[in-house]
């Protein structure tokens, strides 16, 4: 098993407990593999980079998992590290993957889009207020966050794809992304929330590898068992609560750069934008 974590992380040779033995997880490094395969330690900082970098990364430790044990990789991924394998998949179309936890996974990210730095575009005002978020974060709380490090632009270029497709499903592999509760006030109501099962967990957004009550459906999702009847009525009722403050999402039109992206406008129609599993 892969664990991809999230933004902010770091490795340094932790592990996971509370599942069978027989069971081994290997950590994802942002910043890569030794020669031998093994992951290399990372902090924080390593998870600012650019998402087709880290997607890189993914495949070739991936790749390297697969060559030595022979069988097909399961795949745990965290906040950031679903993003980073929803990338991977975009250029892997036929990965040696068969099953994927996505742990609050960013249901439909990249609603909104901000110019580079000195460049005239839509949503100039908007870049610098997000910069001065950033700004703040730093200063309250020692972050190095940047409103335009190499992962947030990374997204943004891509944002017409990973809005639509990151709760999309894919021939031969079993997906099945876990939902905090308190995360839906971040999803505004309009648009279908996804085509993968879903499972919801009253809980905040976090790393939920060793959340006790978890361990037993995320361990059924690895090898194939049954999963609770799906049930989002508290997630739907605080998007439904939420959904005054929310910034409508930016139609695709308006971006320059996303203009020529023929996927379908997925938050705004209310249409299914993956294609068929």
């Amino acid at each position: 098993m892969l664990v991809v974590d999230g933004y902010g992380s770091h490795y340094t040779g932790q592990r996971i407990h509370g599942y069978p033995s027989w069971m081994h997880f290997t950590y994802y490094s942002y910043r890569g593999q030794y020669p031998d395969g093994a992951p290399l330690p990372y902090g924080p900082n390593a998870t600012h980079q650019s998402v087709d970098i880290l997607a890189r990364r993914l495949a070739d430790q991936i790749n390297d998992l697969h060559k030595r044990t022979g069988a097909p990789i399961g795949v745990i991924a965290h906040s950031e590290g679903t993003v980073v394998f929803r990338a991977y998949l975009r250029e892997h179309r036929d990965p040696p993957v068969d099953t994927v936890v996505l742990l609050s996974p960013l249901v439909r990210p990249v609603r909104i889009y901000y110019p580079p730095r000195s460049t005239d575009s839509w949503g100039v005002g908007l870049g610098w207020e997000v910069r001065l978020l950033a700004m703040l974060s730093r200063w309250q709380t020692g972050s190095t966050v940047s409103a335009d490090e190499p992962f947030v632009r990374s997204i943004l270029a891509a944002g017409p794809y990973f809005r639509n497709r990151m709760l999309c499903p894919v021939q031969g592999i079993r997906i099945v992304a876990f939902l905090p509760t308190a995360s839906a006030a971040a999803v505004p109501p309009a648009g279908h929330l996804s085509n993968v099962p879903v499972v919801e967990i009253r809980t905040v957004h976090g790393a939920l590898t060793d959340h006790g009550a978890l361990r037993d459906t995320i361990l059924a999702t690895l090898t194939g068992g049954p999963l609770p009847t799906q049930d989002l009525t508290s997630y739907e009722l605080v998007q439904g609560a939420a959904a005054g403050w929310q910034a409508p999402s930016l139609p695709l039109a308006y971006v320059p750069t996303w203009r020529s992206n023929q996927s379908p406008d997925a938050p705004l129609t209310n249409t299914r934008a993956c294609d068929p599993p």
